[in-house]
């Protein structure tokens, strides 16, 4: 059925593009920036080089955050900014899978030392807006 589905209604990509692999296009895929190691302990800002383990960056050291540590899977820009704000706002789901998968390779070592993984508390009225968090 989903194969009939999708001749009569092709998908597209999270980039707007035809439908695409792994939700987008090559262009999409191309323009997306992975974070990657080296990178602050904390907020997961990238290094340009490997500084060592543990070390944080200026802003970090200077005010430190009432958490331990974040990663982020992409850095939030131009075209980044697109694709979550359509999976927030525009009932874009279907990409769900697809952004897990993103925030655990980004997460793995955090999530593998963790007692516990919490969701942000949404807004009980965004909540209603939404439909989920």
């Amino acid at each position: 059925m989903a194969a009939l589905l999708d001749v009569a209604w092709p998908q597209t990509a999270a980039d707007g593009a035809p439908s695409a692999v792994g939700g987008f296009s090559a262009d999409g895929w191309a323009q997306v920036r992975f974070l990657e190691a080296p990178w602050c302990d904390g907020c997961g800002a990238p290094f340009e080089h490997d500084l060592g383990a543990g070390v944080r960056c200026a802003p970090c050291e200077a005010r430190p955050f009432a958490f331990d540590r974040l990663r982020a899977a992409c850095a939030y820009d131009e075209r980044s900014r697109d694709l979550v704000l359509q999976f927030k706002h525009g009932d874009r789901l279907e990409h769900a899978k697809l952004f897990a998968a993103w925030l655990a390779r980004a997460g793995r070592e955090l999530i593998a030392e963790a007692e516990a993984v919490v969701p942000v508390p949404l807004h009980p009225l965004r909540l209603l807006k939404r439909r989920y968090n």
